[in-house]
């Protein structure tokens, strides 16, 4: 019956003889879900205007296809609002990827995708009020433009200006996605600053760039990505990301320069080890 009446509406799915149709499991949120972010707006009286998933997104996952729309389905649900998927790709593949459609049967969810060009050019009217991740961000985004110097200059000075614990891996992060040329004029222009913070004195006297890069400048491929693979490692270690075993071999044994710079960008802002390493350029976690 279900055939007859329905399946004109369905465009084929249900043609064929040899199709057998039997229950299946219609409890719902049997586990919980939880997506990476929520954002709820509210007007003066309490009430939700709008509710906002936010998913960070640092490679392609098949996955996210199936989970997407729970998250915007059960906040909706939950909020009785409007609610719109916001997805954050700083890889102009993933972006594309990431904007769907996404179809499930009836609904088609096509998600709102911050990508590259979403990402502003830092500059130093920026400087007092971007936060060094943003800043960092764009500088990873826009490492490959004429920008990059501009956005380093404003890195180096929020750097300074906050001493950061953990601001060599910042520093070193970025210069590992910019070029040779990138990294010299970022000397010269600040040849004659003053640092005001023991961590901006300390790298100004090993050369702000080429004195801790020494191994990767100049073309040297090896030094490049010993550089790399060591950076990588930090980064990992130092936002408490856990890689396994088996990951960290794959950075240690890695010579691909490329690759080793996409793993640092994803590590820049990786919820865990495992969105850095996607199944198709590193083993899996170990169990």
């Amino acid at each position: 019956m279900l055939v007859d009446l329905v399946g004109p509406q369905l465009d084929g799915l249900l043609d064929g003889d040899d199709l057998r149709f039997e229950p299946g499991d219609s409890a719902f949120s049997r586990a919980p879900i939880h997506a990476d972010l929520t954002l709820v707006v509210r007007e003066p009286s309490g009430q939700v205007r709008v509710a906002f998933v936010i998913e960070p997104q640092l490679a392609r996952d098949a996955r996210k296809y199936r989970s997407w729309p729970c998250y915007q389905a059960e906040t909706h649900r939950r909020y009785g609002c409007p609610c719109y998927l916001v997805v954050i790709a700083i890889d102009p593949v993933v972006a594309a990827w990431a904007a769907g459609p996404i179809r499930t049967g009836q609904t088609e969810l096509r998600p709102i995708v911050i990508g590259p060009r979403g990402v502003p050019v830092i500059d130093d009217d920026d400087l007092e009020h971007a936060s060094l991740e943003l800043i960092l961000l764009s500088g990873l985004v826009h490492h490959d433009e004429p920008a990059a110097e501009q956005i380093g200059a404003v890195l180096w000075k929020a750097l300074d200006r906050a001493g950061v614990e953990h601001g060599d891996l910042y520093w070193d992060l970025f210069l590992n996605t910019v070029s040779n040329a990138t990294r010299r004029a970022l000397m010269l222009k600040f040849d004659n600053y003053v640092p005001q913070s023991d961590w901006g004195k300390r790298i100004y006297a090993e050369g702000m760039t080429e004195g801790r890069t020494e191994g990767r400048t100049e073309g040297r491929t090896e030094g490049r990505t010993e550089g790399q693979r060591e950076t990588l490692l930090m980064l990992l270690d130092a936002r408490g990301l856990g890689p396994s075993e088996e990951q960290r071999q794959a950075v240690i044994l890695c010579t691909d320069s490329t690759q080793l710079e996409s793993w640092i960008r994803r590590a820049a802002t990786a919820r865990a080890a495992d969105d850095v390493f996607d199944a198709s350029d590193a083993p899996p976690a170990s169990g």
